[in-house]
C-alpha cells in the first residue's frame, strides 16, 4: 500500500490515502469503518487476483494517518468530506467496498454519486429512523463501546474481539487494537450524537431509488447487523440475495477470509462491468 496525503481544496483537511495494484485498472475503492483503519483492508492490496485494478483506500478524519480533525466528526460532515475525497481521488465512477459505517455513509452519498459502477455494502443494515435503528442491529455491553470517548486497553481488546470470529489469531486482534486505540474518541461521541439527533437521511429510501448496482455482505458469524432485516430493504439494482455470507468470519470478512471475500467481490465485479457491457453475468453467488 503506498500512502500519499490527499489534500481536500476548501476543507482545510489532508487525510491520508493508499493506492495499490495497476494506476490505469478500474479502480477498487475500500472504505473503513468506525474507528477502524485503511490497513484492515491490507489483505486485499497484497491479494494477487485483485492486482489488475487500482486500488484505493482513504482514512476518515481521526482515524489510522489521518489528523484528528473534530469540525469533521459528524454524520453530515463525513460524508460531505467523503464525498470530496472520493472527488479528489478520481473514483465517482469506482466500485466501492464500503465496510460498516462507511456504508452508512455511502448511503447518505448516493444520490450525489449516481455514475458509481456498484457498491458493496458490508455489514450496513440501513435504516432512516429510530424504530428501524432498533430493528437492525443487535446491541450490546461490547458493541456499545463504538460509541465511547474513551477505551481503556482491556477495552480496544475486547471491541477487537467482538469484531473478530471466535479464536481469532493474535495478528488480527493486534490490528485492530491498533486502529481503534489510535482512533479520536471524539469521532465514536459525535458520531452517537449524529444519531441521537437523527442527523441522517432515509437510507432505505436512498438504496430504493439509487440507480448503483449493490451488494450486501456479512461474515457468517457477525453478530452486530439482525440478518433478517436485510430482508426488509427494497432494493431494485440489489445484486444476487438479499445478504451474502462469508464463511469463516465476523465483522470484518475481508480480512479474516480474504479469498472468499475477494471471489465475492470478483463475482460482483463481473457483474457490474456485465451491465456496463449490457449482458449481466449470474448475479445469484453461492457464497
Amino acid at each position: 500500500m503506498r500512502s500519499f496525503p490527499l489534500v481536500l481544496l476548501g476543507f482545510d483537511l489532508t487525510l491520508a490515502a493508499y493506492e495499490g495494484g495497476t494506476a490505469t485498472g478500474p479502480a477498487l475503492l475500500f472504505l473503513h469503518g468506525n474507528s477502524m483503519s485503511a490497513a484492515t483492508f491490507q489483505r486485499q492490496f497484497a491479494a494477487p487476483e485483485l492486482q489488475r485494478f487500482r486500488l484505493v483506500a482513504v482514512e476518515l478524519p481521526g482515524h489510522g494517518r489521518s489528523p484528528d480533525a473534530p469540525a469533521w466528526y459528524s454524520l453530515p460532515s463525513t460524508v460531505a468530506v467523503l464525498t470530496a475525497a472520493m472527488k479528489a481521488l478520481y473514483c465517482t465512477e469506482s466500485l466501492v467496498v464500503a465496510h460498516s459505517y462507511a456504508g452508512h455513509l455511502l448511503a447518505e452519498a448516493l444520490p450525489t454519486l449516481p455514475h458509481l459502477r456498484g457498491a458493496m455494502l458490508l455489514s450496513s443494515p440501513l435504516f432512516g429512523n429510530p424504530s428501524q435503528l432498533a430493528a437492525a442491529f443487535h446491541f450490546d455491553e461490547t458493541s456499545s463501546l463504538l460509541y465511547a470517548s474513551e477505551l481503556s486497553s482491556a477495552q480496544a481488546e475486547a471491541l477487537a474481539r467482538y469484531c473478530l470470529r471466535p479464536n481469532a489469531p493474535v495478528d488480527e486482534i493486534k490490528l485492530l487494537c491498533q486502529a481503534i486505540t489510535r482512533t479520536d474518541g471524539r469521532v465514536r461521541v459525535a458520531l452517537a450524537a449524529s444519531i441521537a439527533a437523527g442527523d441522517y437521511t432515509d437510507e432505505p429510501a436512498q438504496v430504493a431509488a439509487t440507480p448503483v448496482p449493490l451488494a450486501f455482505v456479512v461474515g457468517a458469524e457477525e453478530t452486530l447487523p439482525v440478518l433478517a432485516y436485510f430482508d426488509t430493504l427494497t432494493v431494485p439494482t440489489r445484486w444476487g440475495r438479499a445478504v451474502h455470507t462469508v464463511p469463516q468470519a465476523g465483522h470484518m470478512p475481508f480480512l479474516e477470509n480474504p479469498d472468499a471475500f475477494n471471489a465475492l467481490l470478483l463475482d460482483f465485479e463481473a457483474y457490474t462491468a456485465g451491465r456496463t457491457a449490457g449482458v449481466a453475468p449470474n448475479s445469484d453467488s453461492a457464497v
